[in-house]
C-alpha cells in the first residue's frame, strides 16, 4: 500500500526530530555589519523604512570595478561577505564584494518582531524583494567614490541563485550578469497539481553511480524497518532507531518515519563537503560516509540511525520524536529561517522538489503528493502558491528565457540534489556573452561559493577559476543592457 505524504514547502527536507535540537541553530559569525535604510514596500502601498543588513569590503577596489554582490539565501543570519568567495573573485577583479540580507530574514525585519504576522508577511513578494536589491545597488554607485559606472555581478546558491537568476532576467540595467549556484528554477507546483522537480531522480543516479551495492543495501534497510513493524516487532525498531515512542503498524506512520530517513541519507549528497559546514552538517565526506558504512554493516537498521545521526555528531538526540510535527523543521539544516520560508514557499517559490505520485528515492511505500502543502498554505496564509507558468513568465526564467539569456552562469555540483531542477545545459552559441552551464564532479551543494581555504576539493577550485575568467571576458567583451 503507497500512502501519500506531502512534500515541504522549504528545500525537501521534512524531518522529525526531538525538540533537544535547539542548540544546534548556529549564531551569526563576528562580522562587520553595517546598515542600509530599505523600503518597506517599493510599490506605494505602504509607507516607512526598515533597517536592512549588509556586509561589505572595498578592499581591493579599483574605480570602475564590478560590484560583485552575494544576494541573501533564506538563512537565520546574513552570510558575512569575507565567508564568501566574493572577496576571492573582487581581489582578481578589482572589485567590490558585498552582501545583502533578505528582507524578512535575520534581523533585516521590515516590522521588527511582528514581521511573521501573516497580514505584514504580505509584503514579503519577489517584486519587493528584487526591487531591495536595485535600490541597494544604487545607493552603492552614489555612495563609494569610483563605483559611479561600476557593474553590478550578483551571486548566490539555491534558492538565493533563483533570486539572482529573476533578477538578472528581470532587471537587466542593474544587473549586469550572475552566478547562480545550484537554481531551482524548475520543479515548481504546476496548474494540475504535478511538477517536474528531479530531486529524487537526481538523487538515486548518484547513489547508484557510487555504489549498487550500497544504494541497494539502503533500500532493503526501509524494507527491513516495514517487515519488523508489521510483523509485531515495533519495539525492537523503536530500540535500534533509538525512536522516542513505538511505532504502530500504519501505513501512514510507516510512511512519516520513511520521510525522516529518506531525507536524511538523501541529504547526505547535498552536503558532501570538504569541510564541516555549521548549520548544514558538522561533518565532511558525509555521502562517501554512507555509502562506506551501508557496504559494512551487517544490521539494516543501523544504516538508518548511522545516516540520521551524521548531523548531530555534536549533539546527539537523546530519542527520534517522529511525532512531534512541531519539530518537522528542526535538525536538519537550522540555518534555514524554515517560518519564513514557508511563506515563500506558499506564494512565489512553490517548489515541489519531486515528481508528484512518484515513491520517494529509498522508501518505496510513500507516494509524494503536494495536496496536503497547497491545504495548509490555505489554511496558515489564505494564499494559493503561484503556479510553474505564471512564475516563468512573470520573472523571465522559463527553458525558453533562459536558453536565450545572457551573462549567468548556471554552476551545477554533481553531489547536489538541486541539479535535478537547475538548468542541464545551454544551446551552443558564438556569443560570447550567452548564458553557460558548469557541471562541477564531486563538488556538493552551492559549494564553489563558500570562501576558498586549504583542502578544498580540486574540481571546485577549478569552477571558481573558470567562474573568474568568464566573467573577465563578460566584463571586456559584453555591452550592458
Amino acid at each position: 500500500m503507497k500512502i501519500q505524504l506531502s512534500m515541504s514547502l522549504a528545500i525537501g527536507a521534512t524531518i522529525l526530530l526531538a525538540a533537544s535540537t535547539s542548540s544546534q541553530v548556529p549564531i551569526s559569525p563576528p562580522c562587520d555589519y553595517k546598515w542600509f535604510e530599505q523600503s518597506i514596500d517599493h510599490f506605494g502601498t505602504r509607507n516607512g523604512t526598515f533597517q536592512q543588513r549588509f556586509s561589505i569590503s572595498t578592499q581591493y577596489f579599483k574605480p570602475g570595478g564590478p560590484i560583485l554582490y552575494f544576494v541573501g539565501e533564506e538563512t537565520t543570519f546574513l552570510d558575512c561577505v569575507n565567508d564568501t568567495v566574493l572577496p576571492s573573485f573582487a581581489e582578481q577583479l578589482g572589485g567590490i564584494a558585498v552582501s545583502l540580507e533578505h528582507r524578512y530574514f535575520g534581523e533585516s525585519l521590515p516590522f521588527g518582531s511582528r514581521s511573521q504576522e501573516v497580514n505584514n508577511l504580505r509584503l514579503l513578494t519577489l517584486e519587493n524583494v528584487m526591487a531591495d536589491g536595485v535600490r541597494f545597488a544604487e545607493w552603492l554607485r552614489e555612495s563609494v567614490p569610483g563605483a559611479e559606472k561600476s557593474r553590478v555581478i550578483l551571486a548566490s546558491g539555491s534558492y538565493g541563485a533563483f533570486l539572482a537568476t529573476a533578477m538578472r532576467q528581470s532587471h537587466p540595467s542593474t544587473f549586469f550578469a550572475a552566478i547562480s549556484s545550484a537554481a531551482p528554477v524548475r520543479g515548481f507546483i504546476r496548474a494540475d497539481n504535478t511538477s517536474n522537480g528531479h530531486n529524487p531522480d537526481y538523487t538515486l543516479q548518484q547513489f547508484f553511480a557510487a555504489s549498487f551495492e550500497a544504494t541497494m543495501n539502503i533500500r532493503n534497510a526501509f524494507a527491513s524497518m516495514h517487515d519488523e513493524i508489521r510483523s509485531g516487532n515495533a519495539s525492537a525498531v523503536r530500540e535500534a532507531l533509538n525512536l522516542c515512542t513505538t511505532p504502530t503498524a500504519n501505513e501512514s506512520v510507516l510512511a512519516t518515519i520513511d520521510n525522516i530517513y529518506d531525507t536524511a541519507i538523501s541529504v547526505l549528497l547535498e552536503f558532501d563537503y570538504a569541510h564541516t559546514r555549521p548549520g548544514r552538517i558538522n561533518v565532511t565526506n558525509s555521502f562517501g560516509r554512507i555509502i562506506d558504512f551501508s557496504l559494512k554493516s551487517h544490521e539494516p537498521l543501523g544504516i538508518l540511525k548511522y545516516g540520521l545521526g551524521l548531523y548531530f555528531t555534536e549533539n546527539p538526540l537523546p530519542c527520534v520524536n517522529w511525532t512531534d510535527t512541531a519539530t518537522i523543521f528542526k535538525g536538519i539544516t537550522p540555518v534555514i529561517q524554515r517560518e519564513t520560508f514557508g511563506y515563500i514557499g506558499c506564494t512565489y517559490h512553490p517548489n515541489a522538489v519531486g515528481t508528484m505520485g512518484h515513491a520517494r528515492i529509498f522508501a518505496q511505500n510513500a507516494i509524494l503528493s503536494y495536496l496536503p502543502s497547497l491545504e495548509a498554505c490555505k489554511k496558515k496564509y489564505n494564499v494559493t502558491p503561484a503556479r510553474e507558468d505564471e512564475i516563468w513568465s512573470r520573472f523571465k526564467i522559463s527553458p525558453a528565457h533562459l536558453a536565450n539569456s545572457t551573462r549567468i552562469i548556471f554552476s551545477n555540483a554533481e553531489h547536489d540534489p538541486i541539479s535535478g531542477q537547475a538548468p542541464q545545459a545551454m544551446p551552443l552559441s558564438d556569443d560570447v556573452c550567452r548564458s553557460r552551464v558548469l557541471w562541477t564532479s564531486g563538488m556538493a551543494h552551492r559549494e564553489d561559493l563558500f570562501k576558498p581555504e586549504a583542502g578544498d576539493k580540486v574540481e571546485v577550485e577549478k569552477t571558481r577559476r573558470k567562474e573568474v575568467e568568464i566573467l573577465k571576458s563578460w566584463l571586456a567583451l559584453c555591452a550592458g543592457d
